[in-house]
């Protein structure tokens, strides 16, 4: 006789009710005594607790022969769930990498197999250890022939499309270095005509460090006087609140833009003095990007001075004519935008005075020189013969 302990939870009150002990955790049972379907029944029993009635033999084979059912319920949902798959060649898709570096990504197919979770109802068998007890059955399925020929469809598919990204990924990185090449050649192109001396003699005696130095070059004569380079990547967050002041610098700005097709991107912002103390709030500056033919761009700026031109602004819409000249500089601040311009060319060194330099001087001068005379105009008394009195 071969007799085995079989864990169990008891219903307290219906056990006391049958006159049996509550406490009672186990059950013997008699393996010789019982039929082959009731063996396999605790053969395919997970091992945990069963939940019974009562502490009896009939009630443990009862819930058992339930278990088995909602198990065989579940495993046919499951499989049927697989099958679905595979009849309706359902598919997910995601983005995978070409390479181990970089941020290019290919889209990748596959079977969308039912994702199995541990929502088990309360009493009921666990879905994960349904699918692992059977593992077999759902891999006919899975990894059958018919699953087997439409793996290797996607895997056909999944390889095209990785070849496809990866041949657009060369085709865009060859465009890329065709594009610095030309962009190179056209900054050697400059620094032959508007460069100095020394990187034409270092272009010529083919050394590398021309290109340092006529990018810096090229950079100097684009960067408008009074604007600096800024250093060491300091904090400038977008200007909040423009006053007028700002307003006009922006505008400015946006009017060199105009005069140069390698400055752009003007725009306000608040910049932290530099070697300021902590408690220096900074101040509004304008800032413009100059981008050289090879691709590489430097960020200027300037500080926003008080004084602006009218010479190249027009009233806002909506703004009458009276606000407009409430906004006009004094004869004061005009002389000092004007000396402020003229202190920034003193700085220019004469290996910097390219043509370029040269056009941009004359459009600083002009406008600077325009706003002047039209503030001092504006200022100047009216003569003793506009005001109605004899000569």
């Amino acid at each position: 006789m071969v007799t085995i302990q079989v864990p169990i939870y008891v219903d307290r009150a219906a056990t006391i009710r049958a006159g049996l002990d509550p406490s009672t955790e186990s059950i013997a049972v008699d393996l010789d005594a019982i039929t082959q379907e009731e063996r396999d029944l605790l053969a395919d029993h997970m091992g945990a607790p069963i939940a019974v009635t009562t502490p009896t033999v009939e009630d443990l084979f009862e819930t058992l022969r339930a278990t088995a059912a909602a198990v065989d319920a579940l495993l046919a949902e499951l499989l049927e769930a697989h099958r679905d798959v595979l009849r309706e060649r359902r598919v997910k898709t995601w983005q995978e990498p070409i390479m181990s570096f970089g941020e290019e990504t290919y889209e990748v197919t596959e079977p969308d197999w039912p994702r199995i979770r541990r929502t088990a109802v309360p009493g009921g068998p666990d879905p994960l250890d349904v699918m692992a007890k059977h593992r077999d059955k759902v891999r006919e399925i899975t990894h059958g022939a018919q699953a087997a020929a439409w793996r290797r469809e996607l895997d056909a598919i999944n390889q095209e499309s990785r070849d496809r990204a990866l041949r657009e990924w060369h085709e865009a990185e060859e465009a890329r270095t065709r594009a610095r090449d030309e962009g190179i050649a056209r900054l050697k192109e400059w620094a032959m005509t508007n460069g100095s001396e020394r990187v034409r003699l270092l272009i010529e005696e083919n050394m590398a460090t021309w290109y340092g130095v006529a990018e810096d070059e090229f950079f100097a004569a684009h960067t408008p006087a009074g604007f600096r380079p800024f250093v060491d990547n300091p904090y400038a967050p977008p200007l909040p609140a423009p006053d007028a002041a700002d307003i006009h610098a922006l505008r400015e700005a946006r009017f060199l833009a105009a005069t140069d097709d390698c400055v752009g991107d003007p725009a306000l912002v608040w910049l932290r003095r530099p070697a300021g103390p902590e408690h220096d709030p900074g101040g509004s500056a304008v800032q413009l990007t100059i981008t050289a033919p090879h691709g590489s761009t430097r960020v200027v700026w300037r500080w926003v001075s008080t004084s602006h031109s009218l010479t190249t602004h027009q009233p806002a819409p909506g703004e009458s004519e009276a606000d407009w000249l409430d906004l006009a500089p004094t004869v004061a601040e005009a002389v000092e935008e004007f000396r402020r311009l003229l202190d920034a060319f003193d700085d220019v060194r004469p290996d910097e005075m390219t043509t370029m330099f040269y056009m941009h001087a004359f459009n600083e001068l002009t406008a600077s020189g325009r706003q002047l005379l039209e503030t001092l105009d504006t200022d100047t008394p009216p003569a003793p013969d506009e005001r109605g009195t004899d000569a």
